[in-house]
């Protein structure tokens, strides 16, 4: 997968509220030259807004905003936190590692999705991301889907 660069992951961040770890995925993004920062507050907004959508799988998070919010260029961040966290309204709370996206428009979303799609529909390859403990780890993974 071209869309992870290495400066947009990230291990052992330490985020009390899931608001810190939505940001500093945000932060991620924008390091790999993604989203500008305006994309952030949209992200939160959403969740805000909708609850905890973004929750997908057991322990996984897909945050994203609109493309008008400050997306560049499609990609995503991996955020793997130290400590779990609660987003709202989730019964796969908490939540570890999270996954931030960014598309220019919608066909480029739905591109994306489709093939973390292929991650999200096999417990045994979603069991060994959440495993990843290592930079090279995570981009190496990734390079295979």
């Amino acid at each position: 997968m071209d869309y992870l660069l290495k400066e947009a992951i990230e291990i052992g961040y330490h985020a009390p509220i899931w608001e810190m770890a939505v940001e500093e995925a945000g932060r991620l993004l924008m390091a790999a030259g993604k989203v500008k920062e305006s994309y952030i507050d949209g992200m939160k907004e959403i969740i805000r807004q909708y609850g905890g959508y973004c929750v997908v799988a057991k322990g996984l998070a897909i945050p994203h905003a609109r493309p008008e919010r400050g997306a560049m260029e499609t990609g995503i961040c991996f955020l793997k936190l130290d400590e779990p966290v609660f987003f709202p309204n989730q019964e796969y709370n908490p939540v570890r590692v999270v996954i931030g996206i960014s598309a220019t428009d919608n066909e480029d979303h739905m591109a994306l999705l489709q093939k973390l799609s292929s991650l999200l529909g096999n417990a045994e390859e979603l069991e060994k991301m959440k495993a990843l403990n290592s930079v090279e780890e995570v981009y190496r993974f990734f390079q295979l889907l």
